[in-house]
């Protein structure tokens, strides 16, 4: 769940008002949860990182995550693009100056 100032950052701070807006925020949301919340996991409990048993903290269903280097001629990530930016062009169109 959002907590309320994620809430108000997300629709009033940072709400997008033009394409290039709409377009800005969902390449910087990419960079946020797939390459820096995933670097700052791995800073806190990097691959190697054992628990107090001694076992490794990554394994069975816990499996270490790597974080993404946006390339857009990467096809997953293309795909992830063009359905922002379909949502921004939706945007734009409707609720967008």
């Amino acid at each position: 769940m959002l907590k309320l100032g994620a809430l108000e950052s997300l629709l009033v701070d940072s709400y997008p008002t033009t394409f290039d807006d709409c377009v800005r925020w969902a390449r910087q949301t990419w960079q946020v949860h797939y390459h820096n919340q995933i670097r700052q996991i791995l800073h806190n409990l990097p691959p190697d990182h054992q628990t107090t048993h001694g076992l490794p903290f990554w394994s069975g269903p816990k499996r270490c995550p790597h974080p993404l280097i946006f390339d857009p001629n990467n096809v997953s990530i293309s795909r992830w693009w063009a359905k922002n930016k379909a949502i921004a062009v939706i945007a734009t169109n409707s609720n967008c100056k």
